[in-house]
């Protein structure tokens, strides 16, 4: 048992280290900051594929987190992307987010965001939420960066999972 799992072990690290090497060989990373209904805006970092055209279409995978979206600057790309060497691999727009009023993003964070349509008045220019950012994300990211499905996915785990609301489909 533990022969198996030192043996998927060393695969797998040594699957990451080659895909590490590559990050920046098949991805162009663009960093923006993104603007929300209210004016506050989110750093995002997009990793395009280098193959992406108007024939090589990709979907996005996004990740907003309240952790930090590092490394930042546009000639700082990450180790990996996606939760697993396979999505890398199987090649997708890959976008991070910093939520609002973590790191570089702008807004004031709070934890845990209550849902706008739990609240008393949710018309109003300030019920902004979780759901909201992911839905001004989105809506920005079809019409700003070239070469998608018009399609997606959001990943996460823990509080990054919470903030899934209002994602793609």
């Amino acid at each position: 048992m533990i022969a198996a799992f030192t043996t998927f072990l060393s695969i797998w690290l040594s699957t990451a280290a080659c895909l590490a090497n590559t990050v920046r060989e098949q991805y162009q990373k663009v960093e923006y900051q993104i603007p929300m209904r209210d004016g506050v805006k989110l750093y995002t970092a997009v990793y395009v594929p280098r193959c992406a055209s108007t024939r090589n279409t990709y979907p996005f995978l996004m990740q907003r987190t309240c952790f930090g979206s590092t490394p930042y600057g546009p000639q700082q790309y990450k180790d990996a992307l996606g939760p697993s060497p396979t999505l890398q691999a199987d090649g997708y727009i890959f976008v991070y987010q910093d939520v609002r009023g973590r790191w570089a993003s702008e807004g004031h964070w709070t934890n845990m965001t209550p849902v706008v349509s739990d609240r008393p008045n949710p018309s109003t220019a300030s019920a902004i939420d979780e759901s909201t950012d992911t839905y001004d994300t989105i809506d920005w990211l079809l019409s700003h960066v070239p070469y998608h499905t018009r399609s997606g996915r959001i990943v996460g785990h823990e509080l990054c999972g919470v903030l899934r609301h209002g994602g793609f489909d």
